[in-house]
């Protein structure tokens, strides 16, 4: 049985991701902050997107090129892997795992700064597909260890998230 017969849609493969990991790691991966508007909002707003078919349209033989540069670096991809923090949480192992992904198909993975792997472990295996996601720390020493770390680790993208000015309230 192919992987699309047996999750043949995205509720599909949540249903059993949700019946596999922790009750505590699936309400912090399911939950947003405070009462979850801006969870609710950016959901509305997925929905509201439709793909548009062209069946009519003249059939190319030729495949999309999709590539793309990214600070000088060329990708397979124009998107990649997003940080996702305590993702060890959910499976253990699953930064690398994603991190082998990333650099197979030539996309960036950014690793959070709640990653449960080393930065320097996570760095061996993406190697320049991978990134960095900085929430910045509340003092100027706490940051400047963070970022020596990133240096050492060898990490050459910085991507520095500013979304969370104060510490939230997650309910779940």
């Amino acid at each position: 049985m192919t992987l699309d017969q047996r999750y043949p849609a995205i509720s599909d493969l949540e249903a059993a991701a949700y019946a596999r990991i922790p009750r505590f790691a699936s309400e912090y991966l399911r939950g947003g902050v405070g009462n979850e508007t801006g969870l609710q909002r950016n959901q509305s707003a997925l929905s509201e997107i439709t793909f548009s078919p062209r069946y009519l349209a003249e059939q190319s033989t030729h495949q999309p090129n999709l590539q793309t540069s990214i600070l000088d670096q060329t990708f397979a991809l124009p998107f990649g892997i997003s940080p996702i923090g305590l993702s060890g949480l959910m499976w253990p192992g699953a930064v690398e795992m994603l991190a082998r992904s990333a650099r197979r198909a030539n996309i960036p993975m950014a690793l959070s700064t709640f990653a449960t792997t080393s930065m320097s472990d996570f760095h061996a295996i993406a190697e320049s597909n991978g990134w960095f996601q900085m929430y910045t720390a509340n003092t100027q020493e706490k940051r400047k260890v963070i970022l020596e770390d990133v240096k050492r680790a060898g990490f050459e993208v910085l991507v520095v998230t500013v979304d969370v000015p104060t510490y939230t309230r997650r309910p779940r």
